[in-house]
């Protein structure tokens, strides 16, 4: 990834992930509420199909072997959970 490919990706996305496997690189954006829901409605309670749609829905650009090799895709499925970035909240009874 060169750096004006990152900058343009941030100014798109705001937030963008860089991953790295081995030798294999991509850049991912956070995900929206539709990735979400659609990465929940394709898996049916199958956490690699819930990685799979996220990897997709959320890829910029890359080394496309990430997507498409086991080997990659497995390493880069134990990272995914790390681009869903949940705010705290608080709920208190009155």
């Amino acid at each position: 990834m060169t750096e004006q490919e990152i900058q343009i990706a941030k100014q798109k996305h705001n937030t963008v992930f860089h991953l790295i496997v081995e030798d294999k690189e991509a850049l991912l954006r956070k995900p929206t509420r539709k990735d979400l829901q659609h990465a929940t409605a394709v898996s049916n309670g199958d956490a690699f199909a819930f990685n799979e749609a996220i990897l997709n829905d959320c890829w910029i650009s890359g080394d496309e072997e990430i997507k498409t090799n086991d080997d990659y895709f497995l390493a880069a499925s134990g990272l995914l959970d790390k681009i869903i970035q949940i705010k705290q909240a608080e709920i208190k009874k009155l």
